[in-house]
Parts: structure tokens; sequence; C-alpha cells
């Protein structure tokens, strides 16, 4: 390249790219050779870094251990002749590197002889690897116009010689369309190969050589290479070459050049991010716009693979750059600016790259592509890089969407008028560009539920999250394939039935046991997110039509939650997610109103549940609900923590237990969900950090001085040694006995003249008691470690000058403060739940009064009999 730019050989070369002959021979040539200049110059970097001098044998090798040792001054100096002023090879290199589109390649679509033919004459690329790619092929013209004349039944069949010339207009037709797709292809084998080469530099540099990118090693002012701003110019120069206008074939890039280049883009991107220095915002914004016209420049080509592939790249490019925008301080403020400003020209550019990424998004990720069969590629890699393309894509698409509703919903606080929608416009453009509403990319995606796609589901997950989003998914069909993927699920585990007869009530005999799916986590988050973000904004009919099809997904999951809650705490985040979706679904439906189906009046959101759902799997699954609730109420932590029942209590359950005259009822006061906990011995006891027991109103767990001083693994074994992870448990455990609680004081609270829950009242006096003991002696430590925090302190700087104690220190300071930490939440949520436990008895009193009223009247005579 250099500087002079009338005199790069490079633009000479873009501007003949489609002229034929000895030329282009040449030129070809030439592109080969500078590519080979640029990899010995990537090899040299990584040499001079002294990369190398690591693979030298210790022994008999001290000439060879000197070559290769760390050479700084000759490193320095390559990379300032590459990168710096005034020569700044690569960035020449780059602005004049041949990228798009050759002229005879537009005309290659006309006039081309049968895929048959081509393919029969077609022979691989003669050449070393590098120059001539893994996949390229030439067509042979003798070959080729032999078989035309063979398809005629013509002599020249058989090939005798080395030459044959062309008699019929079909002939020449086919031979000049055969010179033209050799010269194309040797065109892309020379210009991709420069491209490799050139990103191979690139990351060289960026890698091997980065200590000298920002500070000069041979002195002590700082001289760097490069710099922020140095980078920056050159990740705008690398992204005006991949900024095309799709709609030009003039401007066309071509795929296999622009892939590597793309690479490096994205590599500039994540060492920026990686700098403690800043690059201004508006340089942000720019590098945000640019990427975005780059992957909408990706939707044209007819080499769909690579392009899909350039715009996977870019789009992890554009997370990396979005992520920063947004925390950066000001980001508010500018991004409100950014909305206000944006010209249309930057708003499609934004629009386009989010209809382009959604394309590939709704790809499926089992990479059944029927052209795998014709590129004769290997399927097991071909899914791989098809999975991770569609993967990137969906990050990408999933952080534009949020990044633009997160700087909308600022703007709203500011400017209330301020109605915009980038979600909305995508919908609308998608829905403009397909033939149908069921041919749409986001339709396609929301279909991918059906055929168990695990990250599909968090994608959509993340579109719910935005405004307006239940909406757009609602339409989109994702409840009903929510409903599609259940009941298939159900039917192909439980049989016809899908676990809704009576028969499941059966226990399975021996060690069967069935592992709930891996895409059921996603497909419950992902209605949870509708259910409690999208009833409030969405009017009456598509509320209804919500809650009935998550209701439906509740019944056709009713036998998988069944064993997750027969199991707890096996697949804790699961049942957690399930009991949340049975919640939000009881406490959206309609109070005092008529049912959502079939139009029946009922009275209360109790009854409304029980229409929607069968009965008999609802009645089966409040009974493990409520067996689950009481459990968990009665040991928030293990049973060898906990402080003995009330004397009165346990009187009561004896004499409750001695009515039964015909039956013998052995209870186990040693067991409890606890047991199935994972026992810490399976880490190693070092990185195992144990914790004070913890407090639970025990006369023995109350003792805090005495448990002050117990960290690290000095006391107690690894079965019964707290420590972080068993808090964990206990916060899951609090966490999933609030939602049921919660849950069970809907169906209690109910104006209906349905039959009540089966509660026990011994059940829930000692969940009252385990709760609210637990609750007051966690207070009572909270307060305990506040106030020995000024002590410790002091202690700390005493130990200051002495290694050890000062180690001590620290591992005490640190179990303290994991501790605190699971304190500070577990325990007003476990005195919420006694609370709850209390309020679920008053809605079950309350429920009683009015069936007695109802039976009996209010007359004197009865108020006395009470």
């Amino acid at each position: 390249g250099g500087p002079d730019q009338a005199t790069s050989i490079l633009k000479r070369i873009a501007a003949r790219t489609s002229s034929t002959g000895r030329d282009a021979e040449s030129d070809y040539e030439v592109l080969n050779c500078i590519a080979w200049v640029l990899k010995g110059c990537a090899l040299e970097l990584y040499a001079l870094s002294g990369h190398l001098h690591s693979m030298v044998p210790t022994q008999g090798n001290a000439n060879m251990a000197a070559v290769l040792a760390p050479q700084p001054t000759k490193c320095k100096r390559l990379l300032c002749l590459l990168l710096s002023h005034p020569h700044r090879l690569m960035l020449h290199a780059l602005i004049d590197m041949p990228m798009g589109r050759p002229e005879l390649a537009h005309r290659l679509s006309m006039g081309a002889p049968s895929r048959e033919l081509l393919h029969e004459a077609s022979k691989p690329m003669e050449g070393v690897a590098d120059t001539v790619g893994s996949h390229h092929v030439v067509i042979d013209p003798i070959v080729l116009v032999s078989l035309i004349r063979k398809q005629h039944g013509q002599q020249g069949a058989v090939i005798l010689s080395k030459s044959v010339s062309p008699r019929t207009e079909q002939e020449l037709a086919a031979v000049e369309w055969a010179k033209a797709w050799n010269e194309y292809a040797k065109y892309t084998c020379a210009s991709s190969h420069l491209a490799s080469a050139w990103g191979l530099v690139m990351s060289s540099s960026l890698v091997s050589c980065q200590q000298f990118i920002f500070q000069d090693v041979s002195s002590s002012a700082s001289n760097p290479v490069l710099g922020v701003d140095g980078i920056v110019e050159l990740l705008f120069a690398l992204l005006s070459r991949l900024c095309a206008d799709p709609n030009k074939q003039s401007q066309r890039l071509e795929a296999s050049v622009a892939l590597p280049i793309s690479d490096v883009a994205l590599q500039l991107v994540i060492f920026l991010s990686e700098l403690n220095h800043s690059v201004e915002q508006e340089e942000k914004l720019k590098m945000c716009t640019y990427f975005c016209v780059a992957i909408a420049s990706c939707g044209s080509g007819t080499d769909i693979s690579r392009n899909n592939e350039r715009a996977a790249i870019l789009s992890c490019g554009l997370t990396v750059i979005l992520a920063s925008m947004k925390n950066l301080a000001g980001a508010e403020t500018f991004g409100e600016k950014m909305l206000l400003r944006s010209s249309w020209g930057e708003q499609d550019a934004y629009l386009n790259a989010a209809i382009h990424l959604v394309r590939i998004a709704s790809q499926s990720l089992n990479g059944n592509d029927p052209s795998l069969a014709a590129t004769g590629g290997s399927a097991s890699q071909y899914n791989e890089k098809e999975k991770s393309m569609v993967l990137a894509a969906r990050s990408g698409l999933t952080s534009l969407i949020t990044y633009f509703d997160w700087l909308e919903a600022k703007l709203r606080e500011q400017v209330p008028a301020f109605d915009d929608c980038f979600l909305l416009k995508l919908y609308s453009s998608d829905n403009n560009a397909a033939v149908s509403p069921d041919t749409t990319s986001l339709a396609r995606l929301a279909s991918l539920l059906q055929a168990y796609d695990v990250n599909a589901a968090f994608t959509l997950q993340q579109v719910a999250s935005c405004r307006n989003g239940t909406y757009f998914l609602l339409n989109m069909g994702v409840t009903t394939a929510l409903i599609s993927a259940a009941s298939n699920y159900a039917k192909e585990v439980y049989g016809p039935g899908g676990g809704l007869d009576e028969i499941l009530e059966r226990e399975s005999y021996g060690v069967r046991e069935i592992q709930p799916p891996d895409f059921l986590h996603g497909h419950l988050l992902l209605l949870n997110t509708m259910l409690s973000l999208g009833t409030a904004e969405l009017a009456p009919p598509a509320r209804e039509r919500l809650l009935h099809d998550a209701a439906q997904v509740i019944q056709w999951y009713s036998a998988t939650a069944d064993r997750l809650l027969r199991s707890f705490p096996k697949d804790l985040e699961l049942t957690i997610e399930f009991l949340t979706c049975l919640h939000l679904v009881a406490s959206s439906l309609p109070r005092n109103s008529k049912s959502v189906s079939e139009g029946n009046a009922v009275g209360g959101s109790n009854s409304v549940l029980d229409t929607l759902v069968d009965r008999h799997v609802l009645t089966r699954l409040e009974r493990r609900v409520i067996d689950l609730a009481f459990h968990l109420a009665e040991f928030p932590f293990p049973i060898h923590f906990l402080p003995p029942l009330p004397t009165r209590l346990g009187s009561v359950e004896r004499a409750k237990l001695a009515q039964n005259r015909h039956a013998s009822v052995n209870i186990s006061y040693g067991t409890s969900w606890w047991d199935l906990v994972p026992d810490n011995s399976q880490d190693d006891a070092l990185q195992v950090l144990h914790l004070p027991d913890p407090p639970t109103g025990s006369a023995e767990s109350g003792t805090w001085g005495s448990q002050f001083g117990r960290t690290g693994a000095q006391t107690g074994s690894a079965r019964t040694a707290w420590t972080v992870q068993k808090y964990e448990y206990a916060l899951a455990s609090a966490k999933c006995l609030e939602i049921c609680l919660l849950y069970l004081q809907i169906r209690a609270d109910s104006t209906s003249g349905l039959s009540f829950l089966p509660l026990d009242g011994l059940s829930i006096a000692k969940g009252i008691c385990r709760c609210s003991d637990a609750a007051r002696a966690i207070h009572e430590r909270l307060g305990h470690l506040s106030r020995s925090s000024n002590g410790n302190l002091a202690s700390m700087l005493q130990s200051t000058f002495t290694l050890r104690e000062n180690q001590v220190a620290d591992a005490t300071n640190y179990a303290e403060e994991a501790e605190r930490s699971a304190l500070t939440e577990l325990g007003p949520r476990l005195g919420q739940c006694a609370s709850n436990l209390l309020t679920l008895v008053y809605a079950q009193s309350k429920k009683l009064n009015r069936e007695v009223v109802a039976s009996h009247g209010t007359g004197g005579s009865f108020q006395a009999k009470s």
C-alpha cells in the first residue's frame, strides 16, 4: 500500500477486477505474494515477542534459545512500520484491499449450464491450500464441451486431445461461462488469501504484542505504537469497508474476503472493551451504527452461509458495544439524546440489522439443512458451526431490542408524550416482509419451542421483558407453541393421557426415575415473564387468552410437577419456577367475575382456576403443594439445629395419634428434606468455608460468643458442618415456602362454595413456631454481628504486623460477611412465611364462618351455641 494512494498496487488491482488475460493472472499472483509477506510478518511478530522461546528445550540449545529470545526493540520497530505514522501499512492495505464482488461474478447468473453438467466437469483448483482454499473448484472447458456433445448424441464423447473447439452457440456460451467462473474462482481465492493474511497480522499484533500497543518499552516516555485513538481510527476504517449497500450490486462484498475482516473488527472491539481507557460516547454511537449497517449488508449475496457467519461475528461486536454504552456514566442522558436526534438513516440501520438477525435467529439448532448433502460437509462440524452462528445472532438481537427498550423507558420518564417503540417497528417490518403471519421470522422463532429448542425460550424471554413484548409474543403464537410442546412431551413420557389420569397416583417400584426435560426451565421462565409483566398491560381478551393458555401448560406438566414436588430439593430451580407459574396464574385471574372459559358465571378466582384446569389434576397438585409447604415450614434448618417444639404442641400431636385404635403410626423425627442435600465431603475440605451454626432459636445455637470465631475447616464434620452452600439451600427453601403459601392464600380466600383446602392445624402450628423462632434468632444474630464489627476492626488493626493472625482475621471477616449476607435475606423471608401462615389460617377461618352462616343463619340461638 504505502502512504501514496496514487501508486497503491492494491488499488490498481481492485480497479482491474473485471479484466481478463495475462494482466489478471499477474494480479492474482501479486495478491498471493503480498499475502505470504503478511503471514511472514505475523510469524515474525510472534517470534520477536518471545512466544517461541518457551518451546526451546532447556538443554543443549543455547544458540536457538538466544535467537528466539524476546527482542522488544525489533518487535516495536516492526509494529511501528505496520501500524504507526507515517507508514501505517496495515491501514492503507485495508483501505485499498479488493473486497467487492467483481463484475464478472454478476454475469455468472446468466446462461449457466445445467448443474449436472457443471458437477461432472468440475475439478479441484490446483495449488497450495492457503491460496486455493478448501472448497473452490474450477470447470474444465474440454470436459464440459464433451459432455454437451454426449447429451446430443454427437461424436467426441471420448476426449482424445487436450483441446476441443466449440462448434455451436451453446458450446461457445458454455465455454465462456466456464472461463468466467474460473476467473472468478481465482480472484476469490487470491483476495480471500490476502484478507486472511491481513487478519492474521492484526491478530498477532493485538494478542502477541499487546504490551507494545500502548507503551514504549525502550524508553520511559510514553510513546505508544497505536494507542486508543489509533485503534478507534482503524476500527472505523474497517467498518466502513464492511458497510456496503446490499441493494446495489456494484457495492456488494465478496463473502470470503469480508469474513476475516469482520473477525478483526470483533477483536478490536473486545480489545477496546478490556482497556481502562475510555472511548467517547459519540464514537461508541458511531461504532454501533457502523456495526448495524455492516450486519444489514450481510443480507444479500449468494453465499448465504458465509454471510450469516459474518453477521453473527458482527453481532457479537454489537453486543459488546451496547453493553459498554449502557454501563457508562451518563448513558441514560446520552441515550435519550440519541433517540431524539437519530436520523431516519440511522434508525433504518438499527432496524435493518435487527431484521437480518432475526432471520438467522429463527433457524433451528438441529442443523437439518438440506444444503449439507450438496456441499459434502461434515454433519457434526456443520451443526456446531450453525449452532454458534444462530446463538450469536440471538444474542445480538436481544441486546439490540433490550437496549432500545431501556432507552425508550428512560425517555418516557422525561417526555411522557414519547411513544416510539423499536420492537413494534421490528414486528411490523417482519410482518410486512412475509407472505402470511405464520411465515414471519418471529413466528418461526416462536415455533422452535415445539422443537424443544432450549435457547429459543431464553431469547423470547428477553423479548417478553420489553414493553408490549407479551402482546407481540401472543400474536406470534408463543403460548400455542408452549402448549404444543407440553402436550407432546407429556404424551411421550406418560402415555396418550399425558399423565392426567389417576393411574399416576401409583408410586413406581424399583429405581425407575424420569428426569425433567432440559427445555422445561426455559419454557416456564418465558411463561412466568409473560404473566408477571404482560397481564397488567394486556387488554381483557388478550389477558384471558394468556391465562387460559398458561393454565393448559400447567395441566400438561402436572405429572412432571408432581414428581418435582415429591423429590424436593432435587431440581430446585425448576420446582420454584413451576410454583411461581401456578401462583401467577391464580393471582392474575379475575375475582367475582365471569369465567374466562365458556362464559360460565362463577364467583372468585378459585372457581375460575377450577374451570381452566381439570379438577382432579388441580386437587392432586394442591395436595402436593400443601404437603411440601408444611414440611418446609417445619424444617427451615436441619433437625439437629432446630429447638424442640412447645410441650403442649407435642401433647396435642400425641393425643391425635392416640385416637387411632386400629392403626399403629410411627413418626420419624430425624428425617427431612435436608437429608437429600448434597454432602460437602464431595468437595475439597480446604476449599469449603465452614460457618457458625445457623441461628434457629435453640439454646445451643444461641451462644454467639463461642461460635463467633469458628471459621474455615476447624470444626464440624463435612456432613454436619454449616456452609455457604447450605445457606443457599435454606434461602431457596424459604422462597419456595413463601410461593406455596401465597398460592394457598389465594385458594383459601374465595367467595365460592367449593370445599375447603385440606389444611392440618397441627402442621400449621409447627410451621409458625419454627419460622418465627428462626426469624427472631436471625434478628438477634444480625444485631450481634453489627455490634461486634467495631471491635473486630480494632483486632484487625492490632494484628496487622502478624501474618498468621492477619490470615485468621481475613478468614473470619469473610465468614462473617458471608453469614451476614445470607441472614439479611433469610430472616425477613422466614418472618414473612410465619405471617403468611397466620394469614392462611385467617382466610380459611373466614371461609368457614361464611359456610356456617350460609348453612345455619345468624340467629340468636345459633350464636348462643357458638
